[in-house]
């Protein structure tokens, strides 16, 4: 039994770069180590509940397999279990572990068992609960049928269809044959519970469907023979792999586990401390502190909380460049960009608080809280000045910025602030935002899209008139929009709050307050570009600069902006 089963710990997340590739993981608790592998099409989001269990005893990595979460995909179009298992041996290894025990579920469960059978030497033991097993292997267009493509529509009813796919999966197993013969012995979801399961279908991508298919060809029960090191196959009521109980050979080590999961996690973690590892587990090392020229991905720590940073060129000496996303959504929306700027100046980009994979709880979104997020950021990283992009909405946080910590900032460009008057203000924080927590029917993912498509028709949203009409280029794709709407609710709690805060903030009235040097931009399209005269007014500013929509020459032209001489 455990004697340090009462500590607590806190999840912190990480990456580590393996052969070119990102790897996400969420780190937590102290002594052996115990690397944890989710199900798909899901992250390691969902093992968290069972996470906070086992670091009481175990140093665990719950590990975002690839190309789900925030980590890269491996190669190729039809990965197996065993690429993936050499995959996570090499990360095992970029970490510095020696020897771990492995806790897989379902997919994850699979590639746990082979790790065990290809490195037994690396694996002090392996609990699964519910490994893949199936009485007839999945032809091709079985998969096909099962692991159907993403095909964003214009009405957003792609989103639906993620949405209930998800859930089916929970009420019907196939989640495809709908029928009482294939209804699943559990309890349908909470609505945030699926919200984060579709989020991380469409973070994914097509791509879901390469992992998530290996679990369906792997060999299954017949490798069970081939293990060397100690594996314990667990089932619960109510998985779907429940009822393969009877065809686990006699010579298998099974279990049947509580059917309530935190329940079974109890049990778990003392069937895991059978045979723990020996590794002595290093603490996590920054991908900023090697100062690459490449395009890197980490976490600060921030208020108790984490910022996520897409950082490039950090070994270039000159002043940084801080990338403030447009609100809501991302640094993810502007990769292209952060690259390409990277290019000749040390460029980071956070995903400000409460957005993006920069966690934070509910009502508490500010934009002052998002200029002390990027001071924190800029300090931690050991910069005295940077210069700013402040994209769309950013505006409010590049300014509160330069405000609270003067002499922080040398130049702010803002591309097409939405510097309207204060009596506008006031109609828009009434009637712009919408809300977007999940409900059961999934139809806040539709009202956010549409939210933002109608953004693209007309000014404001809300008044859908020929009159307001906007007469751009219509940046409407329904892939591009599905990226949107996907980065902007990562925390969907947040999304009218985020838009109340930045419509609250007195933009026009605090502008002329700053003073660093300013300009302002502007890119075709730009939902507010139609207020840059209104931005430079206030700044004094002669007129607003074009940028290319092109993204090498609009980072070759932002960097000319930050380049001019004072006065």
């Amino acid at each position: 039994m455990s004697t340090a089963g009462t500590r607590e710990s806190k999840i912190k997340r990480h990456f580590t770069q393996v052969r070119g590739r990102d790897v996400h993981y969420a780190r937590a608790g102290e002594g052996p180590a115990l690397l944890m592998l989710h199900a798909a099409p899901c992250s390691s989001k969902v093992m968290a509940p069972i996470q906070e269990i086992f670091s009481r005893d175990f140093t665990t990595f719950a590990i975002d397999l690839p190309g789900f979460g925030l980590s890269s995909s491996l190669p190729g179009d039809a990965p197996t279990t065993q690429d993936i298992a050499d995959s996570i041996l090499e990360t095992v290894n970029t970490l510095g572990l020696n020897k771990i025990a492995l806790y897989g579920r379902h997919t994850g469960a699979g590639v746990a068992v082979e790790f065990a059978r290809r490195f037994p030497e690396r694996c002090s033991m392996v609990l699964t609960d519910g490994f893949p097993v199936f009485a007839d292997p999945y032809s091709d267009e079985r998969l096909a049928e099962y692991l159907k493509p993403i095909e964003p529509h214009w009405d957003g009813s792609h989103l639906l269809w993620i949405w209930f796919r998800y859930r089916e999966q929970h009420v019907f197993w196939p989640w495809d044959r709908q029928d009482n013969e294939h209804r699943a012995d559990t309890d349908v979801p909470s609505d945030d519970f699926i919200h984060r399961g579709a989020i991380e279908i469409l973070q994914a991508e097509n791509g879901y469907r390469k992992v998530y298919a290996s679990a369906f060809r792997y060999a299954g029960l017949q490798v069970i023979s081939d293990l060397k090191a100690p594996v314990c196959f667990g089932n619960r009521p109510g998985d779907s792999q429940y009822k393969t109980r009877k065809l686990y050979p006699p010579n298998a080590w099974t279990i049947e586990l509580p059917r309530d999961q935190r329940t079974a996690a109890v049990l778990e973690r003392e069937i895991l401390l059978m045979h723990p590892a020996d590794s002595v587990v290093a603490a996590p090392a920054s991908a900023f502190a090697s100062g690459p020229r490449a395009l890197t991905v980490d976490y600060l720590d921030f208020d108790d909380n984490q910022s996520l940073l897409r950082t490039a060129g950090l070994d270039l000496p000159s002043a940084p460049l801080i990338v403030l996303h447009d609100l809501p959504g991302s640094s993810a929306l502007h990769l292209d960009l952060i690259a390409e700027l990277g290019k000749g100046c040390p460029t980071i980009a956070p995903d400000l608080s409460g957005q993006g994979a920069s966690a934070l709880g509910r009502g508490v979104v500010s934009v002052d809280l998002w200029a002390r997020q990027v001071r924190s950021a800029v300090s931690a990283l050991n910069y005295d000045q940077v210069n700013v992009l402040a994209i769309g909405t950013a505006a409010a946080t590049a300014t509160e910025l330069a405000l609270l910590f003067p002499g922080l900032v040398k130049t702010i460009v803002f591309q097409s602030p939405p510097a309207f008057p204060a009596a506008m203000r006031t109609e828009l924080v009434e009637r712009y935002p919408v809300e977007a927590d999940p409900v059961w029917d999934g139809s806040h993912l539709t009202r956010v899209w549409h939210h933002m498509r109608d953004q693209e028709l007309w000014w404001p949203w809300f008044d859908r008139k020929a009159a307001t009409a906007r007469t751009h280029k219509l940046a409407t794709d329904p892939w591009v929009l599905t990226r949107r709407v996907r980065e902007s609710l990562m925390q969907p709690c947040n999304y009218a709050a985020v838009w109340k805060a930045i419509l609250q903030y007195p933009l026009l009235e605090n502008m002329p307050l700053i003073e660093c040097k300013t300009n302002v931009a502007s890119v075709v399209g730009d939902l507010f570009e139609r207020w840059v005269d209104g931005a430079c007014g206030v700044l004094n500013e002669k007129k607003p600069v074009r940028l290319p929509e092109k993204i090498d020459a609009r980072a070759r032209a932002l960097h000319a902006m930050y380049d001019e001489p004072d006065g």
